[in-house]
């Protein structure tokens, strides 16, 4: 039996006969060390506007402000507001806006856009197309300037210029995309938690895990210990956004594995060597990438920060159940699975998705699922 923390508290009443302060007795109360799992949901419920609608009414408001990428290149708000409803057809409250990202992945992978020299590219360019590329401005540069003793096959500088020519075209074609995400951080950074009032039963000691961006754990709930899945706004240029799924990583496994560590470590040393990896596509590994997001590589957080932790319940607060989260889910479900779960629901829509989650994953645990405001300060 683990060991649980108490309160005794000395019990009082007033005899009203002899005006006197009689001890009463004694009350235990077992104090429950709480690990909360919070969804947007809990930001919505303080009345904060991290809705995607608001995002999309952020832009709205700004619709002839510019936005610029790598000095390149400015585009207006309202261009880029249009360029993503055009491709993505999100519904009118934009609640779909993670999953219609999506289409940004499969438009930059399957569409050939990018005319080069007479041919079309795909913007993330594979490599069996990249030979192809470098013959091409070779064959484009000898005819203007006629004989010349000077190879120009397999030349650094050919190299180079074809990189620059076809990160140029990703840049005029898809600019938009970096601009997309680069907004969406603005945003963000306005949405302020200071000027609200507590709602939830959280106490400063407790531990959180965090879906949201924002700090309303730390600056309102004061809480020390949360761990931010997705990027907080304190480290706003690591933010997560977008989508993920299995057919997204059966069509497009390197994905994934750009975000491995593995991947990472391997970049580190070529460029600490001094070479070059394969730079054709880095618009594409730079930007694209952004909108896909790393599951299977976010949720390895989860253990070593569960495992410092001394805990007895986890409860889920903001959560709509959809299927994109339930790998972390999962990760938590079977690293404490000797603990006590505690799934709150908002709607009748939530309590479904948990029953079908529950069933969907075969969670083998202790579990109750109540109405989010048994956790409201008001229910105390």
């Amino acid at each position: 039996m683990r060991e649980l923390n108490k309160k005794i508290q000395i019990i009082f009443c007033y005899n009203k006969k002899y005006g006197l302060k009689v001890h009463y007795g004694l009350k235990m109360e077992i104090e429950v060390k709480k690990l909360f799992v919070i969804g947007n949901g809990f930001d919505i419920a303080h009345d904060l506007k991290t809705k995607y609608s608001d995002f999309k009414d952020y832009i709205l408001n700004r619709g002839y402000d510019m936005v610029g990428y790598n000095d390149q290149i400015g585009i207006q708000l309202g261009i880029v507001l249009y360029k993503f409803e055009e491709l993505c057809q999100p519904n009118e409250f934009w609640n779909d806006f993670e999953s219609q990202t999506e289409k940004l992945i499969y438009e930059v992978h399957q569409n050939k856009k990018l005319s080069i020299f007479g041919e079309k590219y795909s913007a993330n360019l594979p490599l069996e197309e990249w030979p192809n590329l470098r013959e091409r401005l070779t064959e484009t540069i000898q005819s203007n300037i006629g004989e010349s003793p000077i190879s120009l096959q397999g030349h650094k500088l050919i190299e180079k210029l074809a990189n620059e020519i076809f990160n140029s075209a990703a840049t005029v074609e898809y600019g938009w995309i970096p601009c997309m995400y680069q907004t969406f951080q603005d945003w963000v950074t306005t949405i302020d938690t200071q000027e609200k009032d507590k709602i939830f039963k959280i106490d400063k000691d407790d531990h959180a895990i965090s879906f949201n961006y924002t700090d309303t754990l730390e600056k309102l709930y004061r809480l020390n210990s949360v761990l931010h899945i997705h990027g907080s706004v304190e480290r706003i240029d690591d933010i997560v956004l977008g989508f993920n799924s299995k057919k997204l990583d059966d069509d497009f496994p390197g994905l994934n594995a750009m975000h491995t560590d593995d991947f990472k470590e391997e970049q580190k040393a070529m460029k600490q060597q001094g070479s070059k990896s394969h730079e054709a596509s880095s618009f594409y590994r730079g930007n694209i990438g952004r909108f896909y997001k790393p599951v299977h590589q976010l949720k390895k957080q989860i253990k070593p920060y569960v495992d410092k932790l001394d805990i007895d319940e986890i409860v889920f607060i903001g959560h709509s159940y959809s299927s994109i989260d339930w790998p972390y889910f999962k990760e938590l479900t079977a690293t404490l699975n000797n603990k006590e779960f505690v799934f709150t629901y908002h709607s009748e829509l939530d309590k479904d998705n948990i029953d079908t989650m529950i069933r969907e994953n075969d969670f083998d645990i202790n579990y109750k699922i109540v109405h989010v405001s048994t956790y409201h300060l008001s229910s105390i």
